[in-house]
């Protein structure tokens, strides 16, 4: 054969950990992201709509190695998500978008390496339009940092009258200046009735009245720059007596209805929340509902009901709760059961059990699959299931957390792999006739055994922590445990039927095993789908070393450093997490990984410059099992300027992430003649080098300014990320999937003397892929006006905004809304919005105009 044919078949393999379908996200990040604010994400799938079985978000706090899940609702297209506040810190957040569609493809936001480089977003503090930071009481916090300590009362504590004290400790906070301190009790400054020293805080307000009271505390460093202000409910009763069993409830009750129409086909959604809350003596409690019109009984649940009860020694919830034993084993993993918490101090005990996935029966095929021998050879499959999971597992823990705690956890994730029944939908399994669970969504068994450690000394400036786990997986229970007999050659190399167990130079008689695999199947089930099949590598010896126990392929572990001090926050973080190790507790977690992490955040200039600075360094291939062992290094560096009061707070922020792994050959397969053995007829290349380099930035700027009695709050930011190849000496026609995204933003917030708030911004979000044909960006402008009527009872908002897709996308948006909110008779609020949207879509050459409202009614008790 010539040379031509011979290298005519070059087949290139994407660098990529997703196998992508023909299939876009299309996704502009938020941009104004504050603390302790939830975050929404929105995503629109192009491409392969109709396929699309399921959309998900992973996010965490940045600097944390797991995930947390969150499914994607669509809303006529559209598909979103929350990210909670309490995972938008100071840190930043990172998320990613998945999606999975029915053949079995997926692709992802971001599209090249989404797990180890997601969407990283900068959080900032929020001010309001006087400048001040606001209290993390209010909507959004901001401010310094003051870190004075309360020390009476607390928030929510029932106090009779004679013993209310007002103390707030300033022994950590030595920057404050004295003088500025105002202390406020339900509006009123009682400053003058206030003894203020360098070390203390202390009021005893007389004359206080039963009910809640609202205590407010404002003071500045001695540069002049506002601390976040302390803010403190606390309700008041006559007698102790009266304290010791104070009833306080409140609840609050919405109701709200969508009609949304997009692209002229239209869907409606309704959807009722209700809160309530109380306590009664030393008994807290807590009941949480949502019920929407999403809720399908062929996908997992939407609906959320929550109830609580807490004490100082016992906390127990019933319903839809998220348990946290530690980050191997349980973390946040939603569990619709019962949850209880013991805390006796010294002694203490978590346990949860219920139900993780429910049973989703999917769909068979109309039509037989295979068809061989006549009618007696059916084979139909099923696909789209999920098998119930139950959950259950307890941790014992010793001491409080504040200085110590050292705890022990066990895990227990079942499938039933009877709650999918195979005579679904009127074709039942009789003679003849077949139904093949199709699709990789085998019903599973896993325990997770666990240790964890904490020191904290120091006004908690020094907390070392470690957690240890080691699972045990079976991937595809279906055919149950298995029976002794199976064993003699169930271990990986023995072959020999000779009623021995052997593996690993041992031999072990069947007869001399005092139980049956399947008298304990309630605890493990036992097969031949079970990975890995013994989780120690003896030593030479045959015993068992520390060395084998810290590196088994099934076990996790994470240590974690922190040290508060010289305006220094260090951190450092070792982990190995082993190829093996599975926690249907936390699935999200990454495996086969490891090695560290240094970060370090300086405080300079009495906190008007914050410095940030991390590397981290991981590899895999721990298990020696993979053709390379791919090495990422990550370093990011940020700065934050709060000047003062008159100047513009600035952040920077840089990452370079690296992506590298040690092979240094191509992959070459030689396919020869059939008919002539010794001619080559064509070649098969794989170029499996990897070594990429990932850039990216991002700046923020914020400045208040006054003109003509106007406050504006300007806002400029820019974000930039670029992916290129670092090897040398490609082959032809090898295709690198670079990436490089570039958005610029302004906005600008205005505060008029008169009642009335606007705001306008303008953003172009441009990206390009060295696989698409060709690139594709947006622009948006959202502008709105708000007038308050009635000190704010009422309130009018209008606006306008536009959307332009071109490229890969070709399309325009223009949405005009109107909306109102009304608050009467103190405890009652009604909103309504309508939208108009019309919709040019120039690929093909459709219009639409979409008409769109929402309704929803509060009431507060």
């Amino acid at each position: 054969m010539r040379l031509c044919k011979i290298l005519c078949l070059v087949l290139i393999m994407f660098l990529s950990d997703l196998v992508f379908a023909q299939a876009k996200i299309l996704h502009s990040p938020p941009r104004e992201v504050y603390t302790n604010t939830p975050v929404l994400i929105e995503s629109i799938i192009e491409g392969n709509r109709v396929g699309v079985q399921k959309v998900r978000m992973f996010f965490r706090e940045t600097g944390q190695s797991a995930y947390i899940e969150g499914e994607m609702s669509e809303y006529m297209g559209v598909y979103k998500a929350m990210i909670p506040a309490e995972y938008v810190s100071d840190n930043g957040v990172e998320y990613l978008i998945v999606a999975e569609f029915t053949d079995g493809s997926m692709c992802a936001y971001p599209e090249t390496d989404p797990y180890n480089v997601p969407m990283y977003l900068t959080v900032r503090r929020k001010t309001d339009t006087s400048g001040n930071a606001l209290s993390a009481n209010f909507d959004a916090q901001g401010g310094i940092p003051s870190n004075a300590i309360i020390l009476s009362p607390e928030e929510g504590e029932i106090v009779p009258a004679e013993e209310v004290l007002v103390a707030v400790s300033l022994f950590t906070a030595p920057d404050v200046a004295l003088q500025s301190i105002i202390v406020e009790l339900d509006g009123k400054n009682i400053t003058q009735e206030t003894e203020i020293t360098e070390d203390l805080i202390s009021v005893r307000p007389k004359n206080m009245t039963p009910g809640i009271h609202t205590l407010k505390m404002a003071m500045n460093n001695r540069l002049g720059d506002p601390f976040s202000p302390i803010v403190v409910h606390f309700t008041v009763v006559r007698k102790i007596e009266e304290a010791e069993r104070f009833l306080d409830v409140s609840s609050r009750i919405t109701a709200e209805t969508n009609s949304e129409q997009v692209r002229g086909v239209r869907q409606n959604i309704s959807q009722i929340r209700g809160d309530l809350s109380g306590q009664f003596d030393w008994l807290q409690f807590n009941a949480q509902v949502l019920q929407t019109s999403l809720e399908d009984p062929n996908k997992q649940p939407k609906n959320r009901l929550t109830a609580s009860l807490t004490s100082s020694f016992l906390d127990l919830r019933f319903g839809d709760v998220n348990p946290r034993f530690s980050e191997f084993g349980l973390n946040g993993k939603r569990v619709r059961g019962i949850e209880a918490d013991l805390k006796l101090k010294y002694f203490n005990f978590h346990f949860v059990t219920g139900e993780t996935e429910r049973v989703v029966p999917g769909t068979i095929s109309d039509v037989p699959d295979t068809l061989t021998g006549g009618v007696d050879s059916l084979e139909y499959s099923r696909t789209g299931y999920t098998y119930s999971r139950r959950l259950w597992g307890f941790r014992p823990y010793f001491g409080s957390g504040k200085h110590f705690q050292f705890g022990l956890s066990f895990l227990k994730a079942l499938d039933d792999t009877l709650s999918v029944k195979k005579n679904y939908g009127g074709i039942r399994d009789a003679s003849g006739v077949n139904i093949s669970m199709d699709g990789s969504n085998k019903p599973q068994d896993n325990i997770v055994l666990g240790s964890d450690l904490l020191l904290s000394f120091d006004n908690r400036r020094f907390i070392w922590k470690t957690d240890f786990a080691v699972s045990y997986a079976n991937r595809d229970i279906t055919g149950g445990p298995l029976g002794n007999e199976d064993l003699d050659t169930f271990a990986p190399g023995d072959s020999v039927r000779n009623d021995t167990l052997s593996f690993q130079g041992m031999d072990i008689a069947l007869k001399d095993i005092p139980f049956d695999l399947d008298d304990i199947g309630w605890l493990f089930i036992i097969n031949q789908n079970i990975k890995p099949f013994f989780p120690i590598d003896l030593d030479s010896t045959g015993k068992v070393g520390l060395y084998s126990f810290l590196n088994m392929p099934s076990s996790a572990f994470k240590t974690f450093l922190t040290l508060n001090y010289f305006n220094n926050y260090f951190t450092f973080k070792y982990q190995r997490v082993g190829p093996e190790f599975v926690s249907l507790g936390n699935p999200y977690q990454r495996t086969d990984v490891q090695g560290f992490q240094v970060a370090d955040k300086i405080r300079l200039f009495s906190n008007r410059l914050f410095v940030t600075l991390n590397f981290e360094q991981l590899r895999d291939n721990l298990n020696k099992d993979k053709s390379g062992t791919t090495t990422t290094t990550t370093f990011s560096a940020g700065i934050s300027l709060y000047p003062g009061e008159g100047l513009p707070t600035v952040n920077f922020n840089t990452m370079q992430y690296s992506r590298k792994n040690d092979i240094e050959t191509i992959d070459t397969t030689f396919y020869y003649n059939d008919l002539v053995p010794t001619i080559i007829d064509s070649i098969y290349l794989r170029d499996k080098r990897e070594s990429n380099m990932t850039m990216r930035q991002d700046i923020t700027i914020s400045h208040l300014i006054e003109f003509g009695g106007v406050k504006h709050n300007i806002n400029i930011s820019y974000a930039n990320s670029d992916r290129s190849d670092r090897v040398s000496g490609r082959i032809d026609g090898y295709q690198f999937n670079s990436m490089s995204t570039s958005m610029i933003s302004f906005g600008v917030n205005s505060t008029f003397k008169f009642p009335l708030k606007t705001s306008l911004k303008i953003s172009n979000n441009k990206n390009e892929s060295g696989l698409a044909a060709e690139p594709y960006s947006f622009l948006s402008l959202a502008t709105q006006a708000q007038y308050d009527f009635l000190k704010g009872q009422i309130s009018l908002i209008g606006g306008y905004n536009l959307m332009n897709g071109s490229g890969l996308v070709d399309f325009s948006q223009h949405n005009v809304f109107i909306s109102a909110y009304y608050r009467f008779l103190k405890i009652h609020s009604l909103r309504g919005r309508l939208n108009d949207t019309l919709i040019s879509d120039r690929l093909s050459d459709e219009k639409f105009n979409d008409l769109s409202f929402s309704l929803s009614y509060s009431v507060e008790l």
